[in-house]
């Protein structure tokens, strides 16, 4: 046992296998107590070869193969630590050993559902082992996420971050329990995950990548964990120096992070700061999008100065009007520039351009109201002119349609058409 675990230390992992499984269940007829334990670990090296083979694929591919080979063999090693032998008391290091090694084996061969079984030992029969416990919770934690457990993998690591709080595998699981909340839509626990890696010790080092640091600053500001990101955005800062691109990108994250916690003095303030510095000409994918989000921080910001029931001021109406409109010229630019022949635009920009034509509307209903006395025209004019395209592009018809008929009896009451009817046809409706 010795001898096999320096050659292990010293990464021979052949040798130390060798020397492992030598070891016999039996000595001249007085079971050996460890026999199951050196079973165990002795199988336990092709985990640890795997590990060690780092990018070397064929290596890797070679060690797979092996896994398939002694799956087997290391349940068999289990089940009998944990049948317990003629005194009826389980192995639990053996057992330990075993399940970590057989759990790794089957998350290295993809096959999740198959790891989640003796990695759940670690929950209930081997609560007490000291040694093996975090990394086994760990993957577990990894191996229920991958086979869609997600939800159920949360309860497993308020555990482990509680039993092994510096362990560097809770700032592992963490963040894989970031992205997969966030592919399911829960920002807010994505944002709760991945702060609770990036304050993790062991987090330490990455917490020096810039690019690691943006994506943080925008999880948390997506989860309105906004004294945090702003943290964060200070952080990035100082790792990134003075680069243009990095100070845009940061201006936009500290806008979008103002919006999220509805300061819209703020937002306003650094949208604009935005537009003046860096020119929206659509150079930038973000350019329209800032403009968007732009137009809602100026009515937000007169909002809050002008409480209902009172109406919006006309020009602040206008300049909300002026932000939608370049955010629809910039989108309506990018969508051709990035149109292939023969191929479908991209959706995600269609139903961004026309959900921002809807919000031109809107604002443009809302100016006609407080005296823009060609509000109302401009309305019937682009959806009388777009009607085809938002049928067939969109799923907003029935609410253009709604400020279409709106404008019409608008402009019938101020005699500027005698009857709505002439363009809303019975075919149209």
């Amino acid at each position: 046992m010795s001898e096999a675990g320096q050659f292990e230390e010293q990464g021979n992992f052949s040798r130390a296998r060798e020397a492992f499984l030598a070891i016999p269940r039996d000595d001249d007829g007085i079971p050996v107590s460890y026999y199951l334990r050196a079973q165990g670990r002795g199988l336990s090296t092709l985990v640890r070869e795997y590990e060690a083979a780092a990018k070397d694929k064929a290596a890797r591919g070679l060690v797979l193969a092996a896994f398939k080979d002694n799956v087997e063999k290391l349940q068999t090693v289990l089940d009998e630590a944990l049948a317990g032998g003629e005194d009826g008391k389980p192995d639990l290091r053996a057992a330990g050993v075993s399940a970590l090694s057989l759990g790794q084996m089957y998350y290295h061969l993809e096959r999740y559902s198959d790891a989640v079984k003796p990695l759940k030992l670690f929950t209930k029969e081997l609560e007490e082992d000291k040694y093996f416990r975090c990394t086994g919770l760990g993957y577990l934690i990894l191996s229920m996420v991958r086979a869609g457990q997600g939800k159920e993998a949360g309860v497993i690591y308020a555990d482990l971050r509680s039993d092994c709080a510096k362990d560097p595998s809770v700032a592992t699981t963490a963040y894989v329990l970031s992205d997969d909340a966030d592919a399911a839509g829960d920002s807010r626990k994505a944002a709760i995950y991945l702060l609770q890696f990036a304050e993790h010790p062991s987090a330490r080092d990455e917490m020096n990548d810039l690019m690691m640091v943006m994506k943080i600053v925008k999880v948390l500001s997506d989860g309105r964990l906004t004294s945090e990101a702003k943290r964060y955005v200070e952080k990035a800062k100082k790792i990134g120096g003075g680069a243009s691109k990095l100070g845009r990108e940061l201006l936009l994250m500290e806008g979008q992070i103002a919006m999220s916690g509805q300061d819209w003095k703020t937002a306003y303030n650094i949208f604009q700061r935005y537009v003046k510095e860096y020119e929206v000409k659509g150079a930038n994918y973000e350019d329209p999008y800032v403009c968007k989000d732009l137009a809602w921080a100026t009515i937000m910001l007169a909002r809050q100065i002008h409480p209902k029931p009172k109406p919006l001021p006309l020009d602040k109406l206008k300049l909300a009007e002026q932000y939608y409109g370049h955010a629809f010229f910039l989108l309506h630019n990018l969508l051709n520039t990035r149109r292939v022949p023969n191929q479908k635009p991209d959706p995600v920009l269609v139903r961004d351009y026309w959900e921002i034509a809807l919000l031109l509307q809107r604002v443009r209903y809302s100016a006609g109201k407080v005296g823009d006395a060609e509000a109302f025209g401009e309305i019937h004019k682009f959806v009388n002119e777009n009607q085809g395209r938002i049928r067939k592009e969109s799923e907003l018809w029935s609410q253009f349609l709604k400020y279409w008929e709106l404008a019409l009896n608008k402009m019938k009451a101020a005699g500027q058409i005698d009857d709505p009817k002439k363009f809303l046809t019975r075919e149209l409706r």
